[in-house]
């Protein structure tokens, strides 16, 4: 089912930020997607990206896209001739939710688009939802009416203070844990943030989830190139979700990605 793609159509899309556009999609045939799966999403001539699916209901698709390399950086550019994309999947092992009362999503920046879908679904279960979400300032909020919606309380956090608690998302958890008290904790943003925020919990005793970014090409698990070492494991089809005590034993994670070639490449602080 390789290359196997579903024509989309483009029914609207909007800048929410300078560098993260979000596509409204509609779908000729019905995507049986969980939450935490992705779409790859590919453009002719250009390349292939994945994308976590941000929301999905009766066809409607919608995807964020974040300005960051050559394929997302030219549909960013390019947005207003396209009518269509090309999607295959979803792929992935997604977020596990079953059996909650009570759970806490953390978001960083574009991040928080992985977890809304999540956020949707747990509400339909009726479970007990905290959001806590952080940004560089109030200009980089994406998404926040949407996890209002779900959440039976939501907290934003900015680094410099220009909306919400000063400070970092991990701060706000140090500060208004306590609070919370979840059955669980479901993470996705900048890995160094996963990171610190995977030892907070897992010192604490919580169970959490986390969803990786990594360069993915093929999806099924064949060129290797999202590797997790010293496990093996596999973003691509053991994640892009892990729980936390498998990153615990991951000596990649908030460290070293591998380029396209295999090399490692040192993870910059964000």
């Amino acid at each position: 089912m390789f290359r196997l793609y579903n024509v989309v159509k483009l029914i609207k899309y909007s800048f929410l930020t300078s560098k993260i556009l979000q596509l409204h999609l509609k779908l000729n045939k019905f995507l049986n997607v969980h939450p935490g799966q992705y779409l790859m999403l590919w453009v002719p001539r250009v390349g292939e990206i994945p994308l976590a699916v941000a929301d999905y209901d009766n066809h409607n698709l919608m995807l964020i896209i974040a300005k960051k390399g050559k394929v997302t950086s030219y549909i960013h550019d390019n947005i207003g001739s396209f009518n269509y994309f090309h999607i295959r999947g979803p792929y992935g092992h997604g977020y596990n939710y079953s059996g909650l009362k009570k759970a806490l999503i953390i978001g960083g920046g574009y991040g928080v688009a992985s977890l809304l879908y999540l956020a949707k679904k747990m509400f339909e279960k009726r479970i007990k939802i905290f959001t806590f979400i952080g940004f560089r300032t109030k200009k980089d909020i994406i998404l926040m009416d949407y996890f209002k919606k779900y959440s039976s309380q939501i907290y934003v956090a900015t680094d410099d203070g220009s909306l919400g608690f000063k400070g970092t998302v991990l701060d706000l958890l140090k500060a208004k844990f306590d609070e919370v008290k979840p059955d669980k904790v479901f993470v996705c943003g900048p890995e160094q943030m996963e990171y610190r925020v995977l030892h907070y919990l897992y010192n604490k005793g919580i169970e959490a989830e986390m969803s990786l970014e990594r360069l993915i090409k093929c999806a099924i698990g064949l060129c290797g190139s999202c590797v997790l070492q010293p496990l093996g494991l596999l973003v691509c089809k053991d994640g892009p979700v892990f729980s936390s005590d498998v990153l615990i034993k991951v000596k990649d994670f908030g460290r070293v990605w591998h380029s396209s070639s295999g090399k490692e490449v040192t993870l910059n602080e964000s």
